[in-house]
């Protein structure tokens, strides 16, 4: 196929799931890398659109259903975990109705694990399992999806599910992320997490090593595959001419190659590139030295977060979490003396937890002086060991993906052997109030806000969070 039209939609989760949680108020505003990765394929005689509907707010229906008239895709392609799969078959149908001539093709987490799923909706023509970059166009040129490997499709009514592409070894042989198709203007910082936006994501590598049974490897598995420090740094530069002014990292194993980030690290430095950014996603604890933190710090990061999960030892080797209280004792001290600002991921209602272990965890996450903590409760989301498990325990309660959400713990998806969803629910926001309510944290945030000149945003946002 030489010529083309395709529209990228980004689902509005953000908007109307995760802004429902207690800490909805500090959501990130930043457009999905992997939409602008797959977006990359595309070149030449294409005619590409970006639409982030999470900028529309209740208008998105209207907007999508706008956009897919006037352009007339051939084709639309929507990414969607777990939590977003239900809006990401309803934009395949707003699209299909607005431009009926268009195949509407779905991709991402929930649709890797469960492709099957997705065609269940007459609305979907066809899936993109396992990694979309190179999957998408080629089944585009193809025009059919039958010899495409990663393609799921309906054949005489039944599903056929082609055999998986072998993971993409050389991240760096990917065309560079499609920024200039963002609409820049439209985001915006937020007061904690990124105060001098706008703010993107950036993808350095794939692959976990950890074995975290709440975790999905499913997309990206366990291989660790980096991108090379020039790579990286090519892709800052991208970022910034595109206006992003603070970024993300926000792949699982960043912290993998502690060499890798202190030569990107030198490499920022030598090419004096001016931006701010955090290593987003959880540094696991056994991931750093003093040498990487230090050069982070000289480099632009401000904050370097760390999946810690929980504040009881035996809960963290249940899970395989494989790391150790005092590892993570040592990691964020580490961080904190190098100037990092810290941030600490915690997770109540893991298998094995108790109210003792939850209260235990909290104590932990005060005795580790961080700067910041997010708190979520369980969530077994499909292709997890976790959702195995507590699928054949006869936990799960419920397959309405719109409620598997980290934080939204009113309406649980399962039962917890030991904690009844109320008091699952009560620990949960009694560990915000027990971390961020303290006169030593509170005086300590004063000073921080007075210094970054963010008082106003940081009151905003304390009236705003669902104590």
């Amino acid at each position: 196929m030489s010529a083309g039209k395709v529209l990228l939609v980004n689902p509005p989760v953000g908007t109307h799931a995760y802004r429902r949680t207690t800490v909805g108020a500090e959501l990130l505003e930043s457009p999905p890398i992997s939409l602008l990765q797959v977006a990359a394929s595309f070149a030449g005689d294409f005619r590409l659109q970006f639409l982030d509907l999470d900028l529309y707010a209740e208008q998105w229906r209207a907007k999508l259903a706008a956009v897919a008239k006037e352009f007339a895709p051939d084709y639309v392609g929507a990414t969607a975990n777990t939590p977003a799969f239900p809006m990401a078959l309803e934009c395949a149908a707003i699209a299909k109705t607005a431009a009926p001539a268009a195949k509407t093709v779905i991709g991402g987490v929930h649709p890797t694990v469960r492709p099957a799923e997705a065609l269940e909706s007459p609305a979907v023509d066809y899936v993109v399992h396992g990694e979309g970059d190179l999957v998408f166009r080629q089944l585009v040129d193809a025009g059919k999806p039958d010899d495409v490997p990663g393609v799921a499709y309906r054949r005489d009514g039944a599903v056929v599910v082609n055999a998986r592409p072998p993971l993409i070894e050389d991240l760096d042989a990917l065309g560079m992320p499609r920024h200039d198709l963002v609409e820049i203007e439209k985001y915006k910082g937020t007061s904690v997490l990124a105060p001098r936006g706008p703010a993107g994501y950036l993808e350095s590598s794939r692959g976990c090593r950890h074995q975290c049974i709440f975790c999905n490897k499913t997309l990206f598995g366990r291989v660790f595959r980096p991108k090379s420090p020039a790579r990286i740094v090519a892709e800052i530069e991208s970022m910034l001419r595109a206006g992003f002014r603070w970024i993300h990292f926000i792949d699982d194993g960043f912290g993998t190659d502690v060499q890798r980030i202190v030569d990107l690290c030198e490499m920022i430095q030598k090419k004096d590139l001016k931006f701010h950014w955090t290593a987003l996603s959880g540094f696991a604890a056994d991931q750093w030295t003093k040498e990487a933190l230090v050069m982070m710090k000289k480099a632009g990061c401000l904050r370097v977060s760390f999946g810690i999960e929980s504040g009881n030892q035996a809960i963290l080797d249940r899970v395989k979490k494989g790391t150790t209280l005092d590892q993570i004792r040592q990691g964020v001290g580490a961080a904190r003396e190098s100037g990092l600002e810290t941030l600490g991921f915690f997770i109540f209602g893991l298998p094995g937890e108790t109210a003792a272990t939850a209260q235990q965890t909290v104590d932990f996450a005060k005795a580790l002086r961080l700067d910041l903590a997010k708190f979520s409760v369980a969530t077994p989301n499909p292709g997890t060991p976790l959702f195995a498990e507590w699928s054949a325990e006869g936990r799960i309660n419920s397959h309405d993906w719109s409620r598997y959400l980290f934080n939204f713990v009113d309406d649980p998806v399962y039962t917890h052997p030991n904690l009844p969803p109320a008091e699952l629910a009560r620990i949960y926001r009694r560990a915000y109030r027990q971390f961020y309510l303290r006169p030593e944290f509170l005086a300590r945030r004063l000073v921080s806000s007075l210094k970054k000149r963010t008082v106003f945003k940081d009151l905003r946002l304390w009236l705003r969070t669902k104590w």
